[in-house]
């Protein structure tokens, strides 16, 4: 009996969503964690995510890592939310190799 729990915890484990965020426009959904900051006009916030929408060139996203600080920063510039490192558009980001253990 105990084994067949540990598989159905194991089965809902790797049947999650992974982690990402998922862009709109100007509004980005992100998930709740520890190792995400942000900046900007909270439109929705639930226990599990938070919709933000860019206003101007003060918001951003902030993705912690616990060994190199920032790990991924995305801003919103020029109406449109991009990675801060190739300032290439974004339309989402998979956070499942970043956010790991959270």
């Amino acid at each position: 009996m105990a084994l067949k729990k540990l598989l159905d915890k194991t089965l809902k484990r790797s049947e999650a969503r992974p982690p990402s965020i998922q862009i709109d426009g100007a509004k980005i959904t992100l998930p709740k964690s520890d190792r995400i900051l942000y900046s900007g006009k909270v439109v929705k916030e639930s226990e599990t995510e938070v919709v933000l929408k860019g206003e101007d060139e003060d918001s951003y996203v902030k993705v912690l890592s616990p060994f190199r600080g920032v790990e991924k920063l995305i801003v919103f510039e020029d109406n449109q939310w991009v990675d801060s490192e190739t300032l290439a558009a974004l339309s989402g980001f998979d956070l499942s190799s970043i956010l790991q253990d959270t």
